[in-house]
């Protein structure tokens, strides 16, 4: 959600200038509330998750008025499916880094963080390729990349 940045579109408007203000203050009131009923309960992970909660509503009030205030209609979120399957990109490979968290438990947290970065990097490549996130040029870095990659690790192989 942090890819739609809509805080300078609200403000350029004037009938909409404050708006951003109520809708922290109003938000902040309500995480100041959750805070003191979660807390007790769940601890660190419970502010935490209130904290999360409360950003994705302020990203939705914001992107909803945001879009109203520019007469965005439905058709127009076509322009916005290369973020949508970047995101299904994005969640795919952090449900595999999640299994691979969960197989690698008792290990030592360095080989978690490498394992699933790995993970989730080559997740994400595969999907990414396969869900056609890239653009043509992009597709051509990564082969160019990929080839550069193939012909060092050669370089020690008998010819």
């Amino acid at each position: 959600l942090l890819v739609l940045i809509t805080d300078p579109i609200i403000r350029s408007y004037a009938e909409v200038r404050f708006f951003l203000v109520r809708v922290r203050l109003v938000l902040l009131a309500v995480e100041i509330a959750l805070l003191w009923l979660v807390i007790h309960r769940w601890g660190m992970l419970g502010a935490i998750g209130v904290l999360v909660v409360v950003s994705i509503a302020e990203r939705l009030v914001v992107t909803w008025r945001t879009a109203t205030v520019i007469g965005m209609r439905a058709a127009d979120l076509r322009l916005f499916s290369a973020v949508l399957r970047t995101a299904v990109a994005a969640a795919g490979a952090a449900a595999g880094a999640w299994f691979v968290r969960r197989a690698l438990a008792g290990a030592s947290p360095f080989a978690i963080l490498i394992s699933c970065r790995l993970v989730f990097a080559a997740i994400f490549g595969l999907l990414a390729l396969r869900l056609q996130v890239f653009e043509a040029d992009d597709r051509e870095l990564v082969q160019r990349q990929w080839a550069r990659f193939r012909q060092w690790t050669r370089r020690g192989e008998p010819t």
